[in-house]
């Protein structure tokens, strides 16, 4: 299969320019997906070699243009893009589902699902003044399903014995669900992709106080998004501040030699925050989906870097 991009610019005077372009994009079936077989008392796992690649198809159309902006000569970037990824291939008992779910009639991959990325990048970057420089760029994103509505979660121990209608009684039970599960189908069509934040901002600044010294400040927030593909559990946002110095000099004697020293410091005030926060099924078999389900990563707080380069 074959992918291509094709763009064009165009200069509007001496100051300005538009731009745009198309692409697509391909990611092939993986062995697994296409000759998985597996046949139990439970359940029958098909392999699929007609899987088709998935596919996106991306545009992009921008303008730039060198502009004062508050006396500072700026360079500015506005552009809007859409992505469209389509033939996604997952389970067809779910992407979640475990292969001992009965259902579907067998689990089998297939080029089921699809999603859309459409939004906005602006940014600007100042030239250098009185030492000091500006960077700043913001992202509006809205990334949804185009086509999921083969979703299948499990709640419930999915290593019990599967009871595909329980009575009321019996979800009132948390000793029910310790023995036994259930699976509740979803259709994801039109949700938004999870962990895709929808705003996202970064402003950088650089102060440059003598020769080979430079010292440097960051903010970068990220907007909340959901955690899961059903939109139930929320993956909180968060805004992280960061500082930098560094000193470089040429090394006399050794030609084209540079020494380059330098500390930084992330998440300067020790934030808490997740770097990744993920929802499939009941985790903890009680037979509800809630946030206690949630797979975290949590982030590492502080982080302190002191070293020392040399490029010859």
């Amino acid at each position: 299969m074959n992918s291509f991009r094709a763009g064009f610019t165009r200069e509007l005077g001496a100051a300005a320019s538009v731009y745009g372009a198309v692409s697509t994009g391909f990611r092939a079936p993986t062995a697994e997906q296409l000759y998985r077989g597996e046949t139990t008392t439970s359940t029958l796992v098909l392999s699929n070699p007609d899987l088709k690649p998935e596919r996106a198809l991306g545009f992009e159309v921008g303008l730039k243009s060198r502009v004062e902006m508050l006396g500072w000569p700026t360079t500015v970037n506005a552009a809007l893009f859409q992505i469209d990824r389509d033939d996604f291939i997952l389970d067809s008992n779910g992407q979640y589902a475990s292969t001992s779910i009965p259902v579907g009639g067998g689990s089998q991959f297939r080029n089921i699902g699809g999603a859309r990325s459409r939004g906005l990048e602006l940014e600007a970057q100042t030239a250098a003044r009185g030492g000091w420089s500006f960077a700043v760029a913001y992202t509006f994103l809205d990334a949804r399903f185009t086509r999921y509505d083969n979703f299948y979660q499990a709640l419930g121990n999915p290593y019990g014995t599967f009871v595909a209608t329980p009575s009321a009684a019996q979800r009132a039970d948390p000793a029910f669900w310790r023995n036994n599960y259930t699976v509740q189908a979803f259709d994801n069509s039109g949700n938004k992709v999870p962990r895709a934040s929808p705003h996202l901002f970064n402003l950088r600044s650089w102060y440059v106080p003598a020769p080979g010294w430079t010292l440097a400040g960051e903010v970068d927030f990220r907007a909340k998004a959901y955690a899961d593909e059903i939109n139930q559990e929320v993956w909180p946002g968060r805004t992280l501040f960061g500082l930098m110095a560094q000193y470089e000099r040429k090394l006399a004697g050794l030609s084209g030699a540079k020494l380059r020293v330098y500390a930084r410091v992330d998440n300067l005030f020790d934030k808490r925050y997740y770097l990744t926060a993920r929802g499939t099924n009941d985790s903890n078999y009680d037979g509800r989906y809630d946030a206690e389900d949630l797979s975290i990563v949590p982030d590492p707080g502080r982080i302190v870097r002191i070293g020392m380069s040399m490029q010859f």
